[in-house]
């Protein structure tokens, strides 16, 4: 039996509403009734999209290998499994690693950048190679790859997040600004909206905004648990500000929180 599209599109739907266990069960489903390894490619995306929504990494890298089994790759449907394994890598903070396996599929599979017969893939692409070429520190070619990608709406808030970071990074801080808050009216995770603040913060600094700046800083410090950015940045930016604003006793009350 051929996999239905429509009934896959509407699973993806499904779980883009929050509703991933469910999503994966009927996507488990879908994989069950397929004889054909090209229809399985893509549902195995999406199965493993749903896996790492769920932190459950070992089941989609199981996944993953498994379907390497199934296709040949010279067939262009390999390229969805790649793409499933680049995600699998970006969970796990390998970024580097999860965009040398895109430009393998853009290497090897040309055709499921442009053909309308792979577009999802494509859109897919652009984003997540987008997301890589930031944390690479690559934002000249990112910028262009993440506007495309939320033109399409892929993973809107966090592309959207991305895309803000790439922009003030590039020195284009009211334009990085706008996408900032458009990613943090989506309801960021709490870690990318922990990062969202601080590029705020970081952006009123520059542009000598020291008010707007110190209060994105102290929101950053009230949240600093939620991710990776280290607490003496806040802080020495709340210093900065205080500083700036006049704020003697301010600054001297977060200059003695900092670490000896």
């Amino acid at each position: 039996m051929t996999v239905n599209y429509e009934s896959y599109s509407n699973l993806i739907t499904l779980e883009d509403a929050g509703k991933t266990e469910e999503a994966l069960a009927e996507l488990r489903k879908l994989a069950s009734t397929s004889n054909s390894p090209e229809d399985h490619s893509f549902v195995t995306a999406g199965m493993v999209r749903c896996l790492i929504v769920l932190g459950r990494i070992d089941e989609a890298k199981d996944c993953v290998e498994k379907s390497y089994a199934l296709i040949e790759p010279d067939n262009p449907q390999y390229a969805y499994i790649m793409f499933a394994d680049a995600s699998i890598e970006d969970a796990l903070g390998n970024f580097g690693l999860a965009l040398n396996l895109l430009d393998l599929i853009l290497q090897k599979y040309p055709a499921v950048a442009t053909s309308p017969e792979y577009e999802s893939l494509g859109v897919g692409l652009q984003g997540l190679r987008g997301v890589f070429l930031v944390e690479e520190r690559r934002f000249s070619e990112a910028r262009p790859l993440l506007e495309a990608a939320v033109s399409k709406g892929y993973w809107i808030d966090r592309t959207l997040y991305y895309l803000g970071a790439c922009c003030c990074r590039l020195g284009d801080l009211d334009v990085g600004e706008k996408y900032l808050k458009e990613a943090l009216a989506l309801k960021l995770s709490p870690a990318y909206a922990l990062f969202a603040h601080y590029y705020l913060a970081t952006t009123y600094l520059w542009q000598g905004r020291n008010a707007w700046a110190k209060q994105e800083y102290e929101w950053c410090l009230d949240h600093v648990g939620h991710g990776g950015l280290r607490k003496d940045y806040i802080l020495n930016g709340l210093v900065r500000t205080s500083e700036a604003l006049g704020q003697k006793d301010e600054a001297r009350r977060y200059t003695a929180m900092l670490p000896s």
